[in-house]
């Protein structure tokens, strides 16, 4: 990864650590984490760490959307 395009995902990841993310930014993300699934030696000692972030942080977001999703289906009291 170029200079620049290092500079923009890290920009990228920052603001979807802060909740500050685009739907667009967000997708970009996951298509970034999902690359690792396809190509193990993607992963290195000086990249893993934001991989583990990543992989932590979408899995929170997802089991949030899952739990919000839920919520919604109960039946009202």
């Amino acid at each position: 990864m170029d200079e620049a395009n290092k500079q923009y995902f890290i920009q990228i990841l920052a603001k979807y650590k802060r909740g500050e993310a685009t739907q667009e930014e967000i997708k970009f993300l996951e298509s970034y984490y999902n690359l690792f699934d396809l190509n193990d030696d993607l992963i290195t000692d000086e990249n893993e760490a934001d991989y583990l972030y990543l992989k932590d942080a979408i899995k929170a977001k997802v089991d949030e959307r899952i739990a919000q999703y839920e919520k919604s289906r109960l039946p009202c009291l």
